[in-house]
């Protein structure tokens, strides 16, 4: 039967740039080598998934733009097997204080400068570095998971903090 995945986003322009982005990686939506990418317009609030129908969530660099992750959290929870497993990557806060203080002035000051000069687009990034502030820290994601019903969650903290990645499981 081989492997099936199904990729979603609310927007049709980063949808339509993933099929091309996959379909220029030799990844399409028919059988190859085992793999079949589904791809489907649709919110992590609400997921278009049967109960209990899915073996894995993954979710990278996306939760934080979700408008209500307590809902995508139960979605998630909801669309699980039993077994099944939700893993999160995601910005998140460092741990070192001295560490953190300089990660913030890179984000707000030097990250929009860059994206200015670099990419033409200082609002994108500085966006990116308010959406890092504004998403929970490692333990309220834990507990937040936790209230969704997911079990033996776990947090593995990468780059000293800036990135984290949750582990959950629906028993």
């Amino acid at each position: 039967m081989g492997l099936r995945t199904t990729a979603l986003d609310p927007s049709d322009d980063l949808m339509a740039q993933a099929v091309q982005l996959d379909t220029e990686a030799g990844v399409t939506t028919t059988y190859i080598t085992g793999v079949t990418t589904t791809y489907i317009k649709g919110v992590a609030e609400s997921l278009p998934f049967e109960d209990a129908s899915l073996d894995c969530v993954t979710m990278a660099f996306g939760l934080r733009n979700v408008t209500d992750k307590d809902a995508a959290l139960r979605s998630i929870y909801r669309c699980l097997k039993p077994g099944g497993r939700l893993l999160v990557l995601e910005f998140s806060k460092p741990l070192n204080p001295a560490f953190s203080r300089v990660y913030d002035a890179y984000s707000f000051r030097v990250l929009p400068l860059l994206g200015r000069v670099v990419a033409r687009d200082e609002g994108s990034y500085r966006y990116l570095a308010e959406s890092i502030r504004k998403h929970p820290d490692q333990s309220t994601l834990k507990g937040m998971m936790e209230a969704a019903g997911f079990a033996r969650t776990q947090v593995y903290n990468l780059t000293g903090g800036v990135v984290a990645v949750h582990r959950g499981y629906r028993l």
